[in-house]
């Protein structure tokens, strides 16, 4: 036997130890994008919308990689493969292993695979995508299911260490004994045969003795650091799991509250009804509210999908509505029973979907923000009155993203706009809207834009305005509702905050303020609607009254002590929150499509048109009052309910 014999036995025995504790390659993220719904929900295991309530990364067995990401979900609607309210699916890390990036407190629509409900995953593949951009699945995969069984594993078998880790090494260590143990017994053998010539071999054998020492050293102080660890990793491991479980032990806690006060709510509201015939229940859930004496007076279709509506309130004949493959669309209401339809325009060529009006009184032109759809484009829009009617572009800028709501205050000429990030957009108008319109003028820069960091990191999802005190609320998810000052708009500044039960995601302050109403603000919290008091300062918010919808809220806007909320397939339900201690439901009433956005109008606030003189403007108070609601009916487009009171 010669010397090269210990050192390749050496080199082997250390290049196997290598190769046994080496991880695997990564590979890059290649895929074909999804297709229509339909077709994906074919290819899906499992297809639900919900909130996402927890997320945890899931380390490997090395500590410095992340091998996936385990999403907790509260599941509010599924239409295949889910069955539990509760549900945790599995994604890859983001980049090259096509993983989606899900965001705690955000609602998403979800296609996952798996082989069954505990082992979903899904990627950057599908068609999973944030539930407020998932208009074309929800409308081609209809209605789900919402009614789910409680999740009861709560069981302690959660304390258990990651087997396949721990098989790994255990083979890993298996393996390097055996080799070691051979290589011993030959090398014994060899100086057994050669002991009259063993100092021949000595400087081999030395250098054998090291190299194993040094390996075995190695070997048992890596299997000893990996075992810690891996026994670090499972209690942590447990720990998120117990922590899990008792966040879903409050969610199911939350949601037994929630039913029964429901069901004292039905019980209540029940006495509103006299006979079965002026009842309705509502379809998505068992609350039981009175029919309005309302009907549809007027309508108009468009061949897009109506998504949100804006009534210039000092001039309410004038109303405008989005459609996302139409643009913006303008409409003559002063007659409510025959809408006439003026002018349209397209955003960056395309469709549209948040608007806003500016509200002043001022004659001549004034003008409109809209925001494109699914693009971050914000025009603003000049909108003649008088022959002819149009609608003329004057300048775009981008926002972050795709924009969910606009607002616009003529007072300072600017505008907001939120994306349901973390931040919201302050844009400045700066040219002056009531200058003479002619065809041939053309206006000076009109939109810059400052992005606004939202109060605690939340994401802002809808906005409210208070033109008299310069307030601005912010509906902002998990994170309930936020307050900023924008006295000063070169430092709009954070006031309050006020953490609520459930989802918020929608906001409105009293669009005919008075010295009570403006230190209110109305959100849609869960299924709730719940009127909030705002200190002078803007720094403390108090809860003071909470009311249960009929259906599921879309938005929701204030008139006169009047709210109307736009419920989806629900309709329209309207409350009375003159006392904010216990706002009231006042009944609902039935549209043809899904109700999106709503305004609400008195009749005798609405000037004649033509308006001869400021004192002929007020139409006489009469009763029943008359009052008017415009509905973004989804793929109904606009309807004007008609309301006595």
């Amino acid at each position: 036997m010669k010397k090269s014999f210990f050192y390749a036995l050496s080199l082997l025995f250390s290049l196997f130890t290598f190769l046994l504790l080496s991880p695997s390659e990564a590979l890059a993220c290649r895929c074909v994008p999804p297709g229509h719904p339909l077709e994906e929900f074919e290819k899906a295991d499992g297809v639900f919308a919900g909130q996402v309530i927890n997320i945890e990364s899931i380390i490997d067995h090395y500590g410095d990689t992340t091998k996936s990401t385990k999403i907790t979900f509260w599941v509010e609607e599924a239409w295949k493969g889910v069955t539990f309210q509760t549900l945790a699916i599995t994604t890859g890390p983001t980049g090259g292993m096509c993983g989606y990036e899900f965001k705690k407190g955000e609602q998403y629509i979800v296609y996952a695979n798996g082989d069954n409900e505990q082992t979903l995953s899904t990627s950057i593949c599908t068609r999973t995508n944030k539930l407020i951009f998932a208009h074309e699945d929800l409308k081609e995969l209809g209605e789900g299911n919402k009614e789910f069984q409680p999740n009861a594993n709560l069981s302690m078998s959660v304390i258990e260490v990651p087997q396949r880790e721990l098989r790994e090494q255990t083979y890993a260590i298996i393996g390097i004994s055996v080799f070691a143990l051979i290589a011993i017994i030959l090398m014994v053998r060899a100086i057994v045969k050669q002991k009259r010539n063993i100092i021949k071999y000595w400087r081999g054998l030395v250098a054998y003795v090291l190299i194993a020492t040094v390996t075995g050293v190695g070997v048992f102080v890596t299997t000893e650091t990996s075992f810690k660890k891996t026994k670090r990793e499972a209690v942590e491991y447990a720990q998120s799991e117990l922590v899990e479980q008792i966040a879903e032990l409050k969610i199911e806690n939350r949601a037994l509250k929630k039913q029964i006060k429901e069901t004292k709510a039905a019980i209540e509201e029940a006495n509103y009804c006299t006979t079965a015939a002026d009842c309705i229940a509502s379809r998505t859930s068992n609350t039981i509210r009175p029919i309005l004496d309302a009907r549809i007076v007027g309508s108009y279709a468009s061949p897009g999908e109506s998504s949100k509506i804006a009534l210039n309130r000092a001039r309410p004949q004038f109303l405008y509505l989005t459609d996302i493959t139409e643009g913006l669309l303008e409409f003559d209401v002063s007659d409510p029973a025959k809408p006439k339809f003026f002018a349209q325009t397209k955003i960056d060529g395309g469709g549209a979907y948040a608007v806003a009006v500016d509200p002043s009184s001022g004659s001549g032109s004034h003008d409109i923000l809209v925001s494109g759809y699914g693009n971050p484009k914000i025009a603003l829009i000049l909108g003649t009155i008088g022959a002819p009617y149009k609608l003329i572009i004057q300048d775009t800028i981008e926002a972050s993203d795709s924009v969910q709501d606009l607002w616009y205050d003529p007072t300072g000429h600017y505008g907001i706009a939120v994306t349901g990030g973390e931040e919201f957009e302050l844009i400045r108008i700066t040219h002056d809207p009531d200058a003479p319109f002619d065809a041939g003028f053309v206006f000076a820069p009109a939109l810059t834009t400052q992005r606004i960091q939202t109060t605690a990191f939340a994401s802002a999802i809808d906005i409210a305005h208070n033109p008299l005190t310069k307030k601005l609320f912010l509906a902002q998810g998990s994170e309930g509702v936020g307050v900023f000052d924008l006295r000063n708009l070169d430092n709009p500044t954070p006031l309050g905050t006020l953490d609520l039960e459930w989802n918020t995601y929608a906001v409105a302050v009293d669009e005919l303020l008075d010295d009570q109403s403006k230190n209110f603000v109305y959100v849609l919290n869960g299924q709730s609607l719940i009127t909030i008091e705002v200190s002078d300062d803007g720094k403390r918010l108090q809860q003071r009254g909470t009311v249960t919808l009929a259906g599921e809220g879309a938005d929701i806007d204030v008139y006169a002590n009047t709210a109307a909320v736009a419920e989806w397939e629900n309709g329209v339900e309207l409350f009375d929150v003159k006392d904010p201690d216990n706002p009231r439901s006042l009944g609902v009433v039935d549209t043809s499509g899904r109700a999106r956005d709503v305004v609400v109008m008195r009749k005798y606030d609405i000037p004649p048109n033509p308006c001869p003189s400021p004192a002929s403007c007020a139409a006489p108070k009469i009763s029943p009052e008359t009052w008017y609601i415009y509905v973004a009916d989804d793929r109904d487009d606009l309807q004007v309910i008609e309301w006595k009171r």
